[in-house]
């Protein structure tokens, strides 16, 4: 992982070990926890979304219904704002659009390490779920994708 999680070793009364005689041997230094939980925290504000709505009404019941609200069991907040009609995005930043929903969408499984777990998962090793298919997972004679014990817990939901 990215060098700036990594921490100095440190000895048994807390201090900065830096002698070559240190009776473990390796070479590893410990991840800092406190910088690794804000890095996946912080990467998480960088996505948003834009719903046009037909009209105020059903604006404000979408406001009224979703925001404030866990998404799924991801220890993520929904947070919606009202963005003004004469505000202008960037159509280069634009990832996708979509009209519509699918009938067979189904919302990817997402927990947040950082925000609901003491222990936080390193997630730039993590795999991309959406390329599951080209690995031949979920595919007549493909490799079976392996549920997580959390993933089966949460489809008993």
């Amino acid at each position: 992982g990215p060098a700036q999680y990594l921490g100095a070793r440190k000895d048994k009364q807390g201090d900065e070990d830096d002698s070559e005689d240190d009776s473990n041997d390796g070479d590893e230094e410990e991840i800092d926890m406190v910088k690794l939980r804000r890095y996946e925290a912080e990467k998480l504000k960088y996505f948003y979304a834009v719903a046009e709505c037909d009209s105020a009404r059903t604006a404000k019941c979408i406001y009224a219904m979703c925001d404030g609200v866990e998404y799924e069991a991801s220890a993520n907040v929904i947070d919606l704002r009202y963005i003004p009609d004469e505000e202008e995005f960037d159509e280069a930043e634009v990832h996708a659009v979509a009209s519509s929903v699918p009938s067979d969408y189904v919302s990817p499984f997402f927990i947040n390490n950082a925000m609901g777990h003491t222990k936080v998962k390193l997630s730039w090793d993590d795999d991309d779920p959406s390329r599951d298919v080209l690995h031949g997972k979920g595919m007549p004679g493909g490799k079976k994708k392996k549920k997580g014990k959390k993933e089966k817990e949460m489809q008993m939901i």
